[in-house]
């Protein structure tokens, strides 16, 4: 009799969810990875189609470790693209999200970073608004791979999308002006500099430890050169700054300064420590602010 009641329980709970419109449904999957919203097409025929009509593509946390899961994994991805198309027609993607870890660099080079180009040009024609790619290559020293030379370039397509207003990558160069980009988070080597003048109107920035120039991020480095022109999201737009993974480098502290010194109506600026750093929070303090009603806190 017991196992009759749960059952029953079980059977309305799903009642329950069937019932509801095919719109509240697909906002639901918009919340679940790809491979999982593909999974709930089994569940009834009225299920069978209905992740297509989700507006987002997440592949979170996939580690490529051998050519097998390179290729399984390449194909999967193609094959939701190309049944997105024939069965929905031309389909509207908010977001697109890719997080991979290669174990080695010719499972990323010469398997896994032609497609991803391909994917994110067929994204940012369906009107992308979000896109979030985060790539991580094991093994790279070892192979003799120079950092910055060897990943590669984004697809032309994406320089001209207009519809794009977040972006969250590694290791790329941005080219080109981001019209519409708002919320960035650099964590590369590149210049932080040159990247935030093709960010007109960035609100919210994150910096994390990737990001410093070799040239002047040794330690105790003093001789850093302010760059010539103030990037016009500084002077117009940026609200909020985080930095991540502060240490005691002078060079870190004078790009701190420097936001703090340009940013004409910052809200906040939030400085993540590795350890405690009671100097580095009074040098802060007196530092010039552009901003009269910027908050700064420190955290470890």
């Amino acid at each position: 009799m017991r196992r009759l009641k749960n059952s029953t329980a079980a059977a309305s709970t799903v009642d329950t969810i069937s019932s509801l419109p095919d719109a509240i449904l697909c906002h639901i999957l918009y919340f679940l990875t790809t491979k999982e919203a593909v999974a709930t097409s089994i569940l009834s025929k009225r299920w069978i189609h209905l992740w297509h009509h989700v507006h987002n593509l997440k592949f979170p946390d996939i580690n490529v470790e051998t050519v097998k899961s390179s290729v399984l994994f390449n194909e999967f991805v193609y094959s939701v693209l190309l049944s997105r198309e024939v069965i929905a027609g031309y389909n509207v993607m908010n977001s697109f999200t890719l997080d991979i870890r290669y174990d080695n660099p010719h499972l990323a080079f010469d398997l896994g970073f032609p497609n991803i180009r391909k994917w994110i040009n067929v994204a940012v024609q369906r009107k992308l608004e979000h896109l979030c790619i985060r790539l991580d290559v094991d093994n790279l020293d070892d192979n003799g791979l120079d950092y910055d030379a060897d990943y590669p370039n984004l697809p032309v397509s994406i320089f001209t999308c207009r519809t794009l207003v977040n972006q969250l990558q590694r290791p790329y160069d941005v080219v080109t002006i981001f019209h519409n980009l708002t919320d960035l988070l650099l964590h590369y080597h590149n210049r932080w500099d040159l990247v935030l003048h093709q960010c007109p109107k960035l609100q919210n920035l994150q910096l994390s430890k990737g990001l410093c120039d070799p040239m002047w991020c040794e330690k105790g480095q003093e001789n850093w050169v302010e760059p010539e022109f103030v990037p016009q999201c500084l002077l117009s737009s940026l609200r909020t700054c985080t930095i991540h993974d502060f240490s005691d480098l002078q060079s870190e502290l004078m790009l701190e300064q420097y936001i703090l010194k340009n940013a004409i109506i910052l809200q906040t600026m939030t400085i993540w420590c590795k350890t405690e750093q009671p100097e580095m929070e009074s040098k802060l303090s007196i530092c010039p602010m552009a901003s009269e009603t910027c908050e700064l806190s420190l955290c470890c």
